[in-house]
């Protein structure tokens, strides 16, 4: 009658552990499909939103080497907006305007700066070479970056 009892409750005990270790499994499968779902979001998020830190960058710092990084992240945000999949979501509508705004600042600095660069070859002592290929040549990015976000520009310059 003892080992009946034991017997039972060792059975009682196997189910439970079943039971656990199903839980368990579950509980698993969530947090991997919880990971996969935070690790998207920060990734759309951060695709779709205009940090301060973003907009002090492009409006306001130093146009050099850094400013290629800048430049780089926001055109890869105005290619993310214009995706036509991602203009039906109400994100990407809030932030296309304030974009659309740093494009517009980003075209006027890159222009003026360019244009600048342009003119100092026409200045009777300029180095040519050294000009090209420390400017011109390490900023085509610029030109780029306007041919395809404002072509009228790129053409003017």
């Amino acid at each position: 009658r003892m080992l009946g009892t034991f017997q039972s409750d060792l059975s009682s005990i196997s189910d439970e552990i079943r039971i656990l270790q199903g839980d368990s499994m579950q509980m698993n499968m969530k947090l991997r499909n919880r990971r996969a779902l935070q690790s998207l979001m920060t990734e759309y998020v951060s695709s779709v939103v205009v940090s301060p830190q973003l907009v002090r960058q492009i409006c306001e710092e130093e146009i050099n080497e850094d400013y290629l990084q800048y430049l780089s992240e926001l055109n890869k945000k105005l290619d993310h907006v214009k995706q036509i999949e991602m203009q039906k979501l109400p994100s990407c509508a809030q932030s296309t305007p304030e974009l659309e705004k740093l494009r517009t600042k980003a075209v006027s600095r890159i222009k003026d700066f360019l244009l600048q660069k342009i003119n100092a070859l026409k200045k009777p002592k300029t180095n040519l070479q050294i000009l090209q290929r420390n400017v011109l040549v390490r900023f085509k990015f610029f030109t780029q970056f306007l041919t395809e976000h404002h072509p009228p520009v790129a053409d003017e310059v």
